[in-house]
């Protein structure tokens, strides 16, 4: 009990300092003009175009897109409040886990270290510790647990008991003084709750995804708002006001704020396309702008709290450049389709190493240039050609019963 109390001693000398530290402010005119450079906050997000889930940032306008991991199944970064962190979960241990990695990508640690799935970490004010969910003990209380830990992972204590049935996705307020969580027994609310598990009351029906604003005045959300479409919400912590800010042109979810508390990025799909898109918008839900602007699967965006100088991406050094098939190398895919045609060029790559493999010859190395993977491809091209139309040869003599198989 005396450790509790002490972590919430640190919460609160931690809230009073923040109230010191300066924002970015971005006008509506800056979201689309914002000159691409180094130095200025950044929005995290996952994305699917290299054909699994991997975790990217970019600037505000969409520009400066750098990708900061290099497996599969990692979603749902978190920036930490002074921007040198980001917390995010990942199945590459065959399960649910949390991971913390530097804000370039680098020091990628699994901070969960355990078998129970764990997710939904949020970041305290000093951004020394992470509030998150837990399977453990699920069983018992019906649903998981919402604990906090130090940000590597040590000092693990439950925050919360006897909650609602179904409860999940803590979110900690940036006042550190209250927690917003959702409830899937019986359908999607929002609760919130003080940090001391006292004053539990429930906020809204039918919603989810919520993200408190700067100024832990208002939650943000997401719900139906027809029977095919999804809008972004904003509701008034004390009064419960509750207000849609996209209509049904849009399917729209997973909001974040900036830091200003003046525009919110979130996810949206337009029509069938099902494919989703990072936009931005001002408060009102006016100006809504895609930041994307791509045909791929980006979501989950979270906003930085402060701008970040960015010197170099180390991971992204080590990926191959992403490509399309040459007009030579005819696309057994929709030509149409930007990323059906990446993932045939990448499947290229992927066969024309295991070949090479296979016959004990060099291994490509990783290449970093177009000039040089175009040769590679060429070279590889040429063996697929002889090993098929051999295997085609073989197959026709069998059919004609001339051969053997």
């Amino acid at each position: 009990m005396r450790v509790f109390y002490s972590f919430l001693v640190v919460l609160a000398a931690s809230s009073l300092l923040a109230m010191g530290t300066n924002h970015i402010t971005i006008t509506k005119a800056e979201i689309a003009n914002t000159p691409t450079k180094q130095n200025h906050t950044w929005i995290a997000f996952t994305s699917y175009r290299d054909g699994r889930g991997a975790i990217y940032v970019m600037a505000p306008d969409g520009s400066d897109v750098h990708r900061l991991t290099d497996t599969s199944d990692n979603d749902f970064p978190v920036w930490s409040p002074d921007g040198k962190k980001i917390t995010f979960e990942s199945l590459r241990a065959g399960y649910s886990q949390i991971y913390v990695m530097n804000a370039d990508g680098t020091n990628q640690v699994n901070v969960s270290k355990n078998h129970y799935y764990e997710d939904s970490p949020s970041w305290t004010l000093d951004s020394k510790h992470i509030v998150f969910e837990s399977s453990k003990d699920a069983y018992a209380a019906e649903s998981p647990q919402f604990y906090v830990m130090d940000a590597d992972g040590s000092n693990r204590l439950q925050i919360a008991r006897d909650l609602p049935i179904g409860a999940a996705g803590p979110v900690l307020s940036p006042d550190s003084k209250q927690i917003v969580f959702v409830s899937q027994y019986g359908g999607w609310e929002i609760y919130v709750m003080d940090l001391n598990n006292k004053n539990v009351r429930k906020l809204v029906d039918g919603q989810f995804g919520p993200a408190w604003s700067p100024d832990s005045l208002l939650i943000a959300s997401y719900g139906n708002l027809t029977l095919t479409s999804q809008a972004v919400f904003v509701t008034n912590v004390r009064t419960g006001e509750n207000q849609y800010l996209t209509d049904d042109s849009i399917s729209a979810s997973s909001p974040s704020w900036s830091p200003d508390g003046k525009h919110i990025v979130f996810t949206a799909e337009q029509g069938q396309s099902h494919r989703a898109q990072i936009y931005v918008m001002n408060l009102d839900g006016s100006q809504q702008i895609n930041i994307s602007n791509n045909a791929f699967f980006d979501n989950h965006p979270s906003w930085s709290h402060v701008p970040v100088t960015i010197a170099n991406f180390p991971i992204e050094l080590t990926l191959v450049p992403t490509v399309v098939p040459t007009a030579t190398e005819p696309c057994h895919c929709n030509e149409n389709d930007p990323q059906q045609r990446t993932l045939f060029a990448q499947v290229t790559v992927i066969i024309g190493t295991v070949t090479a493999l296979a016959k004990e010859t060099t291994r490509p190395p990783t290449f970093h240039t177009r000039d040089q993977l175009d040769a590679t491809q060429t070279a590889i091209r040429g063996t697929l050609v002889v090993q098929r139309t051999s295997a085609f040869a073989t197959l026709t003599a069998t059919a004609k019963g001339t051969g053997q198989p």
